[in-house]
């Protein structure tokens, strides 16, 4: 049997349950639009009239590119380019993770992110490394001479 109410606390019967509206994205209108088109970031250089392709680099270490390039030396000089396959492993792995810092750690230490920020990135890119390097030397490690010339002209490819 319902409780009878009082009339001093009379209260409007309304649903005890609330529940969150949601709301749709606001849609731009067309202004908006045009002022986020104005608005867009253009290169600072045109890249029309140049025949090049497009390239990124970074600037490794003085001493990593000093034994790179003996490395690639001896590779494209040697009769059995097989002997020189585990340097070539560790030079890509180092090269890998010199690549890693210049693009991303060093990107992050100039936005000035949070220490933890920049902790978890350290974190994660020793994770990613730890992975790489046993496969970098396994596959490497299985080359033939011909394929570890390939690889060492590409790499000074790179490097020009």
């Amino acid at each position: 049997m319902p409780k009878p109410t009082s009339p001093k606390a009379a209260v409007p019967e309304k649903s005890v349950k609330k529940v969150a509206a949601r709301k749709a994205p606001a849609k731009k209108s067309a202004a908006e639009k045009t002022a986020a088109a104005k608005v867009s970031v253009k290169p600072r250089k045109s890249i029309e009239g140049i025949d090049a392709k497009p390239f990124l680099r970074f600037y490794p270490a003085r001493d990593l590119h000093s034994r790179l390039l003996t490395l690639l030396d001896q590779i494209e000089e040697s009769s059995d380019a097989r002997l020189f396959s585990g340097k070539l492993s560790e030079s890509v792995r180092e090269l890998t993770s010199a690549g890693l810092d210049y693009y991303f750690v060093k990107t992050l230490k100039q936005a000035k992110v949070g220490f933890v920020t920049q902790q978890s990135a350290n974190l994660g890119l020793i994770g990613v490394q730890q992975v790489m390097a046993p496969v970098i030397r396994n596959i490497i490690g299985r080359l033939e001479h011909a394929q570890l010339q390939a690889i060492a002209r590409s790499i000074r490819q790179l490097m020009k």
